[in-house]
């Protein structure tokens, strides 16, 4: 998805994909596209966005999904890299709802979903299982000037080397966390 679109995508499956960035779906340059009742699941990234990768005022709405089993390799702190199932950065306004973030892994951040660098994700009812980031944010990671929405969600069972359920640093004045569960979540630190 590039260039303004704004397409819908609806009960499909996007699997066994390899690339760059996004390894099963690339939205850049402020495309909106909705995806509901969509399975994302082993796909793989070499820098970020194992299952999607959204940038550049990308504001993607999933809905009544499930991102599973997808892998991303980029290991850095910065921009492009981590978000083994779902990354977001660089002006974007994702919103995730009702769905299933689950048995994801990052080299680097943010095993289930990486926002970075002026990221606004409205998250609601979702599930961060079973997730693996080498580094920081097993089921979650969201850094860099963010202002996140995090409700009624749940994090079981993630791990990091830091922050096993979510990583959050260097996050703008008025970020929203209520009714969340952190549950057996497993880091060194954090």
């Amino acid at each position: 998805f590039f260039d303004y679109s704004n397409a819908t995508l609806a009960n499909i499956d996007v699997s066994n994909n390899s690339a760059n960035k996004g390894g099963g779906i690339f939205c850049n340059s402020q495309s909106s596209p909705t995806f509901t009742f969509i399975k994302v699941h082993t796909n793989t990234a070499t820098i970020g966005g194992g299952g999607i990768f959204s940038y550049n005022q990308s504001n993607m709405h999933i809905q009544d999904a499930q991102i599973s089993g997808n892998s991303c390799f980029g290991t850095g702190w910065g921009d492009f890299e981590g978000g083994g199932g779902i990354y977001s950065g660089g002006g974007t306004y994702p919103i995730i709802t009702n769905s299933t973030i689950k048995d994801n892994y990052s080299a680097g951040f943010g095993g289930g979903y990486k926002g970075y660098g002026i990221d606004y994700p409205t998250i609601d009812n979702v599930i961060f299982i079973n997730n693996i980031a080498e580094e920081r944010g097993g089921g979650a990671s969201i850094i860099n000037t963010c202002l996140p929405t995090i409700t009624n969600s749940t994090f079981i069972a993630n791990q990091a080397s830091a922050g096993g359920g979510i990583n959050l640093e260097s996050l703008q004045d008025g970020s929203v966390f209520g009714g969340n569960v952190l549950i057996n979540n497993l880091a060194d630190f954090g």
